[in-house]
C-alpha cells in the first residue's frame, strides 16, 4: 500500500454504531527461518551484545507515526505532538515507515519493507537492526516478547532465535493496517471487511482467532492500547476507540494526520 502523510493537526468529534457476529478460526502452522542483521544503516551504535546504545526508550503510553515522522499521542488532549523526522544516524531522511512497536523494555522499533529499525523515541533517529523474512503493515510485541508482524498472515518472530510461528494462516484475513498486544495477552487486529474494517481478537497461546464484528470505520492503519482502552488511528486522520468484545468503534477526533501506524508502550501498563 502507498500511504500519504499530512503534518498538520486539528480537532472535531462524532459517534459510530456498534457491529456484530462472532466466528472461531484455528491458527496456521509453524516453521523456522533465519533473520539477518542489517549492516548498511549508516553509523552503528550497538554494543558487544548487539544491543543499540544511545537510543532513547519510549516513555509515553502511545506513539503514532506517519510515513516520515514520529509523534506521541495525548489521550486527554486528543492531540499528537511531533517528536522528530525519521532519519538514519547519519542524517539521511527515511520515508514509508509502515508501523512502529515497543517491547517490554521500552525499546521502540519500526519497519520499512523487510528492514526492522530501532528508533530513538525522543527524536526519531533510526538504526537498522535486521532484515526480516516477512513484511506487513502492522507490528506489535506479544506478551511472550516476540515481535508480531501483520500482513496477509499474522506471524510471531523471536528476534533472538529467528524462529517464526504463523499464528493465523495467510488468506484467512487481510490486515487493514495494524495489530496490538494488550495486557490480557490477546492480539487485537484490524482487518479488511465488507464496506470497512472488521475487528479480530487472537489468542496466540491457544491458536484461536475470533472475528468480533464491524468497526464502522475503514483504513485503521494504527492500533494502540492505554489506560484500559484500545485506540485506532486511520489513514484519513480519524481516531477511534474500539470495544474489543464487539469490534464497535466510537469516533474520538479528527487529528488531521495521515496515520501509518501506532504503538502501545507496555512499560506504562
Amino acid at each position: 500500500e502507498i500511504r500519504n502523510c499530512d503534518w498538520s493537526s486539528d480537532v472535531c468529534s462524532s459517534d459510530l454504531a456498534p457491529g456484530g457476529a462472532v466466528i472461531l478460526v484455528l491458527a496456521g502452522c509453524v516453521d523456522s527461518v533465519a533473520l539477518g542483521k542489517a549492516t548498511d544503516s549508516g553509523a552503528q551504535s550497538t554494543d558487544d551484545t548487539g544491543e543499540h546504545v544511545g537510543l532513547a526508550h519510549a516513555a509515553a503510553p502511545i506513539y503514532v507515526n506517519t510515513g516520515e515522522s514520529l509523534y506521541t499521542w495525548d489521550i486527554d488532549a486528543k492531540t499528537a505532538s511531533w517528536s522528530g523526522r525519521f532519519e538514519t544516524l547519519d542524517g539521511v531522511g527515511l520515508s514509508d515507515m509502515v508501523d512502529i512497536a515497543i517491547d517490554s523494555e521500552g525499546a521502540l522499533y519500526g519497519a520499512i519493507g523487510t528492514t526492522l529499525y530501532r528508533i530513538d523515541a525522543e527524536d526519531a533517529r533510526c538504526e537498522a537492526d535486521r532484515s526480516l523474512s516477512t513484511s506487513g503493515t502492522g507490528l506489535t510485541f506479544a506478551g511472550d516478547g516476540r515481535l508480531v508482524v501483520a500482513g496477509g498472515a499474522l506471524v510471531a518472530v523471536d528476534l533472538g532465535t529467528g524462529v517464526e510461528e504463523e499464528l493465523v494462516a495467510d488468506g484467512t484475513w487481510a490486515t487493514s493496517g495494524d495489530v496490538v498486544g494488550v495486557p490480557e495477552g490477546t492480539l487485537e487486529w484490524s482487518v479488511r471487511g465488507d464496506g470497512g474494517d472488521t475487528w479480530v481478537s487472537v489468542d496466540p497461546s491457544l491458536g484461536v482467532a475470533t472475528e468480533r464484528g464491524a468497526v464502522g470505520a475503514s483504513s485503521l492503519w494504527g492500533v494502540a492500547y492505554a489506560e484500559g482502552t484500545v485506540f485506532a488511528f486511520s489513514g484519513d486522520g480519524y481516531v477511534y476507540t474500539v470495544d474489543p468484545a464487539t469490534g464497535a468503534g466510537t469516533f474520538v477526533v479528527d487529528a488531521a494526520l495521515s496515520f501509518y501506524g501506532a504503538a502501545t508502550n507496555p512499560v506504562t501498563w
